[in-house]
């Protein structure tokens, strides 16, 4: 029944209800069902949303030589691991 809760939730529907569904029919009925059905069209918007800002960030950030990871490219020094980072607007 936690997998039914997880994957609920995770698609955007009524986790709560499909758990108490999940009591009269089988949870793997019930995760099968849930898997069919896919992300509510608001779910898979928000969810697009979210990738699309972080791929932005990623683009508008520089990688520590260092490192590797993102920093925003005003800062000096790297967040993570204090590396100096290299100025350069061709990036």
């Amino acid at each position: 029944m936690f997998g039914v809760y997880y994957l609920a939730e995770r698609s955007g529907r009524d986790a709560t209800g499909w758990t108490i569904g999940s009591l009269f029919l089988s949870p793997f009925v019930c995760i099968v069902i849930l898997w069919c059905l896919g992300e509510t069209p608001d779910k898979w918007k928000e969810r697009i949303t979210n990738e699309e800002l972080l791929r932005k960030r990623i683009r508008e950030s520089i990688a520590c030589p260092n490192c590797q990871n993102p920093n925003d490219r005003k800062t000096q020094f790297c967040t993570y691991c204090g590396t100096e980072l290299e100025k350069n607007d061709n990036q």
